[in-house]
């Protein structure tokens, strides 16, 4: 008698069950959420690039510095300021870069290929993460090619740069 008991239960957590998972198949796909789009770094690279010729006309260091400065910003401030308030008023993710005027945009593949279509963008370019190549530890800037050792480039600049320093007086 218990082993009935025991198998209608089973029966009924059974066709339960079954009746449970045919409902929610049959929902409306208005119900059923889509996963959200994968999201990813870009680089959008804007087209108008500040002019820096004038600053080799400025003899003065300091001087020379506050305009590359001033010229850089004063062109980002000026040509991402729209695309930036539509991106962040649609919840992107956005970090502005004046050196390059250029923003990194955190989107799916379609808001990328929105901006891309844009009028004063000049590129829009995926951020992929990249390695960084680590100087040797045994490393030595005095060192020179004799002996048919090859440097790299960097090691020539640094040695290069050490050498001419170190030719200069005190007093200079």
């Amino acid at each position: 008698m218990e082993d009935r008991q025991e198998m209608k239960r089973f029966l009924v957590a059974f066709v339960l069950l079954v009746l449970a998972t045919a409902s929610r198949a049959q929902e409306s796909p208005s119900r059923v959420s889509a996963p959200p789009p994968a999201r990813q770094s870009f680089l959008v690279l804007l087209r108008e690039q500040a002019d820096l010729s004038g600053a080799a006309a400025i003899p003065d260091r300091l001087e020379r510095r506050r305009f590359v400065f001033d010229a850089l910003n004063d062109v980002a401030d000026r040509t991402q300021a729209r695309l930036v308030e539509e991106l962040r008023a649609s919840r992107t993710l956005v970090r502005r870069h004046f050196l390059l005027n250029m923003l990194e945009v955190e989107a799916d593949d379609a808001a990328a290929a929105s901006i891309a279509r844009r009028p004063e963008v000049s590129r829009v370019a995926s951020n992929r993460p990249a390695a960084m190549r680590l100087v040797p530890e045994a490393f030595d800037p005095s060192a020179t090619s004799a002996g048919g050792r090859r440097l790299p480039g960097w090691a020539i600049t640094i040695s290069s740069i050490r050498s001419r320093s170190a030719g200069r007086s005190s007093s200079e």
